[in-house]
């Protein structure tokens, strides 16, 4: 019996461990990579302007899509192409049924607001007329 309770209390701690300390930093890492990933491609005039790329290729799961700045909750993330949960694992990310971000029309973005990150922990206290770009 104390060898389950063991084990279950082990499993419990490596899940909170992974959650609030591994989750985060794996979150800033793939964030940093994300940004001089969208940057290089915006030098190289590469970044994408649609669903596809400059190829006319699907943009794969995880390509970063744009950025996304909330002054007021101090957030500055790199929006990635997807929704699945291993792509919100990355940063907030885009449904890929809608627009992207900066264009004509309405274009959803998905994020977690607790585990990886929680980049959108924060939305609630967001005000009317508070901005973000």
């Amino acid at each position: 019996m104390r060898g389950v309770l063991a084990l279950v209390a082990t499993l419990l701690l490596m899940f909170i461990l992974d959650l609030l300390v591994f989750g985060p930093v794996q979150h800033l890492a793939a964030q940093q990579q994300l940004r001089d990933s969208f940057r290089s491609q915006l030098a190289a005039g590469t970044a994408p302007v649609s669903e596809g790329d400059f190829n006319n290729v699907l943009l794969p799961d995880g390509a970063p899509v744009a950025s996304i700045l909330i002054p007021r909750l101090g957030v500055s993330e790199m929006i990635v192409e997807g929704t699945s949960s291993a792509d919100l694992r990355l940063g907030p990310g885009h449904r890929r049924d809608t627009v992207l971000p900066g264009q004509a029309g309405v274009s959803v973005i998905m994020g977690r607001a607790a585990a990886f990150g929680g980049p959108f922990g924060g939305l609630q206290a967001l005000q009317p007329g508070d901005q973000f770009e």
